[in-house]
């Protein structure tokens, strides 16, 4: 507990810093969306730790996979000129490009397709 109020803290190696910097602007970003997501509070080293420090939402009911659904639909109907992100991120721990596509197909297949295969050892350039 900070100030009374339940915080969520995750921790990490010193050089996963700019994993929880990307993380913490995306959730700002659905925030502002209107969407569900804990508001980040703090992010940086402390400690010789990455940290990353987030309001701590109660866990709604299990298997709310209607109310996920619709919140998903909702942050895909936000109308944009092109796709892609102001940064490059992570999934997980592996480094995300988000470099800006005019077409969905080639953003999907190029930023997001091609790099798993590629991470999965497969040959396809």
């Amino acid at each position: 507990m900070i100030g009374g109020k339940h915080r969520f803290l995750k921790t990490n190696s010193p050089d996963r810093q700019d994993l929880f910097a990307a993380e913490a602007q995306g959730l700002l970003a659905l925030r502002n969306a209107g969407l569900a997501a804990p508001e980040p509070l703090a992010h940086g080293v402390a400690g010789g730790e990455a940290y990353l420090l987030l309001e701590y939402l109660e866990p709604q009911r299990p298997g709310d996979f209607a109310a996920l659904g619709r919140m998903l639909a909702k942050a895909h109907r936000q109308p944009a000129p092109q796709f892609g992100w102001a940064r490059d991120n992570y999934i997980g721990s592996t480094p995300q490009k988000n470099t800006w596509c005019d077409d969905w197909a080639q953003f999907w297949r190029e930023r997001r397709i091609r790099p798993q295969l590629k991470t999965a050892g497969l040959n396809v350039d």
